[in-house]
């Protein structure tokens, strides 16, 4: 379960660079690599730059894609459980 009230961040210990419309994202301590789509780049481009909520990562996704609350809530929370599990991402 995401934490809602908790702040998000792109971790130090990797390097990401947009290729065709996706960003991929290496954790050089773990040797492993991560693709993100448009969307998921469009959350990374914030993530690198600030630490964010999840309900403010969830209205950049509602103002720049039609797609339905539930759907963006469930994504959002897939997609930050999974960096953090890769260590890509950590809470500031």
């Amino acid at each position: 379960m995401v934490n809602s009230l908790a702040k998000y961040r792109a971790s130090q210990c990797q390097v990401s660079s947009n290729l065709c419309g996706s960003t991929i994202l290496l954790n050089h301590r773990k040797g492993t690599y991560y693709e993100l789509n448009e969307v998921g780049t469009t959350i990374w481009e914030r993530l690198k730059t600030e630490s964010v909520t999840f309900e403010e990562l969830k209205a950049l996704i509602l103002d720049d894609y039609d797609v339905d609350v539930s759907v963006a809530t469930n994504d959002l929370e897939k997609i930050i459980n999974e960096l953090l599990h890769e260590k890509l991402l950590e809470i500031a």
